[in-house]
């Protein structure tokens, strides 16, 4: 019985870390879903400029550096306002989500 229950506490344990997760997917989801539409508009705009003759490795970098600018943008401006307002939690955070330690 001891074991049992052991087990059932286990199994709660991790249905419970489950539950949790689905929460991460919801907002890894979200985000993919962002960073795709961002994709689809820079590309539709890359490949209108390589219909109108602009030279595809301007074109690339063009398309490189608009997309650089926009997956910063919002991360950039939270992580100076972390900084500004002393969350040094949040900073380390970032750090590890962007692997930068």
């Amino acid at each position: 019985a001891n074991k049992a229950r052991e087990v059932i506490n286990l199994e709660v344990k991790h249905y419970a870390r489950w539950l949790q997760s689905l929460e991460a997917t919801s907002t890894i989801n979200s985000y993919r879903q962002h960073i795709e539409c961002l994709g689809a508009l820079e590309c539709d705009k890359a490949l209108a400029a390589l219909e109108k003759g602009v030279p595809a490795d301007e074109v690339i970098k063009l398309l490189t550096r608009s997309l650089i600018n926009k997956l910063m943008h919002k991360p950039s401006v939270k992580i100076k306002k972390a900084g500004y307002d002393g969350r040094l939690d949040m900073l380390e955070l970032a750090q590890e989500l962007f692997g930068i330690e």
